[in-house]
């Protein structure tokens, strides 16, 4: 226990030895792999080799980053390495298994059958989510004129998740007029959202698709315009785009550039007003906040 409690706090190895899988890297090599080792043989956690790049700022200062490669998750060296910390990982745990096994029963025990979440009335639909016990992620629910109504269900994230490796829900935004909903998800973890709508009276997802979007999406009142922000290939939130349901543009590679920050200190978002009267496109920094001001 004191030997795995130094390793918490100061990333000592100390002498903590088990049968398992331990991670070794070959003479020259970058590339991790496993290989089972004996009780008596200490576990070495994987070292990770420091490849100097210079990064250069737009005011002029530079510093060198040794771990920047590590952000390509394309590389085959990259993911060995990942592989290699998640089997050292598990390695250390080993002998925890039974508890987190147990741990995670009496967590999921606790967990309601099912839960309902606060209900939002727009216009004459009452929306809600509901989480089930056993299925991961929630769906999403609407019922009209009130709670006594029929449910539809108008997005189920398990439907999207299955055989994802990894999901999150981004937007989830509903036109005033309740016929469209604009949602977005991520299933690489990269937070580079694909942004998707669907038709609710139909019941069908359009064939609209765009790709690289961050978190924030707006309906304009005329019911069929979107806008949305986009990310650029530094991951910041700096375009406004405008995007109109319904025309033959679904990749969005006609959609009208409405605003673009020049300030690479700065992010965008777009809201509305609690009214829906007007959006507002707001630029974001450390220590200083702009909105523009738009009638929907």
């Amino acid at each position: 226990k004191a030997d795995f409690l130094s390793f918490l706090l100061h990333g000592e190895v100390g002498t903590i030895r088990r049968r398992n899988k331990a991670i070794t890297t070959d003479e020259g090599s970058d590339v991790k792999s496993e290989r089972e080792y004996d009780e008596d043989e200490e576990l070495v956690p994987p070292q990770v080799p420091k490849k100097p790049h210079k990064i250069t700022f737009p005011h002029g200062g530079e510093v060198t980053d040794e771990y920047h490669y590590l952000r390509n998750d394309e590389d085959p060296d990259v993911m060995a390495h990942i592989e290699a910390e998640n089997a050292y990982a598990r390695a250390i745990m080993g002998d925890t298994q039974s508890l987190q096994a147990t741990m995670v029963a009496e967590f999921a025990s606790r967990n309601l059958e099912s839960d309902i979440s606060a209900v939002e009335q727009i216009g004459d639909w009452f929306y809600y989510t509901v989480v089930e016990r056993d299925a991961p992620y929630p769906r999403h629910c609407r019922r009209f004129e009130s709670m006594d109504g029929k449910e539809h269900v108008i997005l189920d994230e398990n439907e999207w998740a299955a055989g994802e490796d990894f999901f999150t829900l981004g937007l989830f935004q509903v036109s005033p007029d309740n016929n469209w909903l604009a949602f977005s998800i991520d299933t690489s973890g990269s937070e580079r959202f694909g942004l998707y709508v669907k038709s609710l009276p139909d019941d069908k997802t359009t064939d609209v698709y765009i790709a690289d979007t961050g978190y924030w999406a707006r309906w304009a009142s005329d019911n069929t315009t979107l806008f949305y922000v986009k990310l650029d290939a530094m991951m910041l939130a700096r375009r406004l785009y405008r995007h109109r349901v319904g025309v033959d543009n679904p990749e969005g590679i006609n959609d009208v550039l409405v605003y673009e920050e020049p300030d690479l200190t700065m992010y965008i978002t777009i809201t509305n007003t609690s009214s829906g009267r007007y959006l507002l496109l707001t630029c974001k920094g450390v220590d200083c906040e702009e909105v523009r001001v738009l009638e929907a």
